[in-house]
């Protein structure tokens, strides 16, 4: 048997390989896949078990071992049929042949990281985790936690994790929620940009340093920006264009003002850098932080 499970968002797919962990209730080895030799994959696969008549093997990153990954179509077909194989991926390159073969021939379970468009089910989510940790939240409060929190759901599963630790049936309010997410860092990186703030954006870029990605980041900035692009292009107010783009409304109403004090050509052209460095950080080995402060720095400067 075969799972192959595949996304950036970590907390659905850990979720997911519990699942199907348990539901084996089988002896169960796990492999680095970037690290593994092809005797390790092998004998893992095809090799009858000394302990057990079924295993769960999960191979986590294969990918990132070009030679095995580019073998992986040809022994498929002759795993053993006592073993039950769970491939794990963050993000592949869906340019292999690898990874056509196993779009063409498996049932491959993607993970994607969480949006503006997927508001009302985190909103549904939360109050399904919020009920299981016998937190009493309701929807005002979890609109409130998406917003400082983001859409990250292990930043909003740990978040409610901490409220829960305040006791059984506590009531959650908004003086609870006081951690600043990283959707508010960048808010706050790209505000001091626009406004010519240049020891700000210094300021902020060092400390999201200390504990964010930087891919994280420069992704939230170019959503951010965007926003504000939309924002320039129409009178509309911030809930009819959330409600016709899927994007929040809570940042489309912070960032109005700026979309209407710089202008369409100014914003074009920010977009249109960000549109550069990100092709730059996707097509070379760059070092993500000094491309965003020098991205950062421009904007500040014009």
């Amino acid at each position: 048997m075969l799972h192959v499970l595949i996304g950036e968002n970590s907390f659905a797919l850990e979720q997911r390989l519990s699942q199907l962990v348990l539901h084996a209730g089988q002896q169960v080895e796990i492999f680095e896949g970037a690290s593994m030799t092809r005797e390790q994959l092998l004998s893992s696969t095809m090799a009858q078990s000394l302990f057990a008549d079924e295993r769960t093997i999960v191979i986590k990153s294969l990918s990132e071992n070009a030679e095995l990954w580019g073998e992986l179509p040809s022994w498929l077909g002759s795993i053993a049929e006592h073993i039950h194989l769970i491939l794990v991926e963050s993000k592949p390159d869906k340019r292999t042949s690898t990874y056509k073969w196993l779009q063409k021939h498996t049932d491959i379970e993607q993970f994607e990281l969480w949006t503006s468009h997927n508001h009302n089910e985190a909103l549904a989510w939360l109050e399904v985790q919020a009920t299981k940790l016998k937190i009493k939240l309701d929807n005002k409060l979890a609109q409130e936690l998406v917003q400082r929190v983001g859409y990250n759901q292990w930043a909003l599963y740990h978040t409610l994790e901490k409220l829960a630790l305040r006791g059984q049936n506590s009531t959650l309010t908004l003086e609870d929620i006081i951690d600043s997410s990283t959707q508010d860092s960048v808010f706050e990186l790209l505000q001091s940009a626009l406004d010519g703030n240049t020891p700000a954006v210094l300021s902020i870029i060092e400390r999201l340093k200390q504990t964010e990605d930087p891919y994280a980041v420069f992704g939230l900035l170019a959503s951010q920006v965007t926003q504000v692009a939309v924002l320039s292009t129409t009178d509309q107010s911030a809930a009819q264009i959330a409600s016709e783009t899927g994007l929040h409304p809570y940042s489309l109403q912070k960032l109005k003002p700026y979309s209407k004090r710089l202008g369409r050509e100014v914003i074009s052209n920010i977009t249109n850098r960000l549109a550069e460095a990100d092709r730059a950080i996707k097509s070379s080995d760059v070092d993500v932080w000094a491309v965003l402060e020098q991205q950062l720095l421009h904007i500040a400067h014009q």
